[in-house]
């Protein structure tokens, strides 16, 4: 389930640190390709109609997971304009709204929650950050919400990160992206959890242009894994985008989608029902309107894409078992009511493309990177 924002260039800024650009100071590696088509600084977020519904509780119509007061989500946010820059820190979310700090470090990222709310999943530096690395490496741990265990899962070596991490179904292997170290080229990784080894998934044959894994999810079966995969034409050197799914027991991969310069993918995470692919595309085609950044839906049989909502934050993340519905969190166009909204994280909710709930602000100066158990909504 599916990569810090408070104002429109800190939005912008979060793409890119949700694939490892340089200059996010939050100790994240840097990919050594073209940067990502950034989006014109007179973008505008999307506008929070005055008909909208507004909710008493950001996650409405959901349902708790066991037990009944458990937090059915996360998101990376703080609470205090003094922070210090590039501090992250997770918080969980119950279905009534309640939002309670489950980190303190100021450096973990990256929450994924597991299907049944019981696991969370998420990446911490040891150690601060050097220039734009992590000083320790930024390593895999797990929190057993129940106990208030936390565990570490993979200790990355020193000047590597390990990024997006995502759990099987059973918990028994995880997903996630690494980039540092020894690794000249961002890999995905399979960890098993039992043996605390992690196996690289094969890179798709060179054809002499630079190649990157990154964004892994698994499918609800565990038999399969979508990645997005990044090379450089080796004709016009332009960025080519595409999203992959492999087979665990064949290494068999499909092409679901492409996109290149200047359109380019970020986030993506397998619907509930295992049919569908969630990715957002950014940037702009010359000529075009400027939609911002589109959630997109690409089904997996036939590889048709459908759009789930525009000028949508770069997060973008399931919130219904059918697939068609999405919630992201962030800040949104200034509301003509109340323009001190546009400062202020919302959490919004579209279903089969129209935004059909914004809530009251979420209580934090900042917010992005929301994930929603399955069991919320099942």
């Amino acid at each position: 389930m599916s990569r810090p924002q408070q104002a429109r260039v800190v939005l912008l800024a979060a793409a890119a640190c949700a694939v490892g650009v340089a200059g996010c100071g939050d100790g994240r590696e840097a990919l050594p390709q073209p940067a990502l088509p950034t989006l014109p600084q007179e973008t505008e977020l999307p506008l929070v109609p005055s008909d909208i519904e507004a909710a008493t509780s950001p996650l409405a119509g959901m349902h708790s997971c066991e037990p009944d007061d458990s937090p059915v989500a996360a998101l990376i946010g703080s609470d205090s304009e003094e922070s210090e820059s590039g501090a992250s820190d997770i918080w969980t979310m119950t279905v009534d709204g309640e939002l309670v700090p489950l980190t303190s470090d100021g450096h973990s990222l990256d929450p994924w929650m597991s299907h049944d709310g019981e696991r969370l999943y998420f990446t911490r530096s040891a150690g601060g950050t050097e220039g734009d690395a992590p000083a320790l490496g930024r390593g895999l741990w797990v929190l057993d919400l129940d106990s208030g265990t936390e565990s570490l899962l993979y200790e990355a070596a020193e000047g590597s990160a390990v990024n997006r991490p995502e759990a099987s179904a059973d918990g028994n292997a995880v997903v996630f992206d690494m980039l540092g170290g020894d690794a000249e080229r961002q890999r995905v990784y399979v960890l098993d959890v039992t043996s605390g080894e992690a196996t690289e998934l094969p890179m798709p044959p060179d054809d002499g242009s630079f190649q990157g894994q990154q964004g892994p999810t698994w499918g609800p079966d565990g038999a399969a894994v979508a990645y997005l995969h990044t090379r450089a034409d080796p004709e016009t050197a332009a960025i080519v985008w595409t999203v992959r799914v492999v087979e665990l027991s064949t290494f068999a991969e499909k092409i679901v989608h492409e996109t290149r310069d200047p359109i380019g993918l970020v986030g993506l995470e397998w619907s509930p029902d295992g049919r569908a692919l969630l990715v957002t595309e950014i940037g702009q085609t010359p000529g075009e309107p400027d939609m911002g950044a589109t959630a997109v839906s690409i089904d997996i049989a036939s590889a048709d894409p459908t759009v789930l909502a525009e000028q949508v934050p770069f997060d973008v993340t399931y919130a219904g078992a059918d697939g068609q519905t999405v919630a992201a969190v962030g800040p949104l166009r200034e509301d003509t009511q109340d323009p001190s909204s546009a400062q202020q994280p919302w959490l919004t909710i579209w279903d089969n493309g129209e935004m059909v709930l914004a809530d009251a602000p979420v209580a934090l100066t900042s917010a992005h990177s929301l994930t929603i158990a399955d069991c919320a909504f099942d």
